[in-house]
């Protein structure tokens, strides 16, 4: 009992780590994005005007509206798999029993 609550522990610390740092490289990748980004927007309107704060408004806006779509997808896609895998398990025994 106790080496199967070890072992039980041992997977969700790693199960914990992978997630925390997959966390960690896509905040490091947005705030690349983001630093691109803002240089690009700094390129076209070099001044600080209100042109330059509507555009940046604009961006986040944009940006928020795509990281929705994608979370919504992605929550779509959890419920969607497992559906799935589901399936072919039974479609896999009905084949070979």
């Amino acid at each position: 009992m106790k080496l199967k609550l070890k072992k039980s522990f041992t997977q969700s610390l790693a199960e914990n780590f992978k997630l925390l740092l997959g966390y960690a490289l896509g905040l490091v990748s947005a705030l690349a994005w983001n630093d691109a980004i803002q240089s690009f927007i700094k390129t076209i309107f070099p001044k600080e005007s209100l042109s330059s704060l509507l555009v940046k408004f604009i961006y986040a806006i944009i940006i928020t509206v795509l990281a929705v779509i994608v979370i919504f997808l992605i929550t779509k896609l959890e419920k969607i798999i497992p559906a799935k895998l589901q399936k072919t398990k039974k479609q896999a025994r009905r084949k070979n029993g």
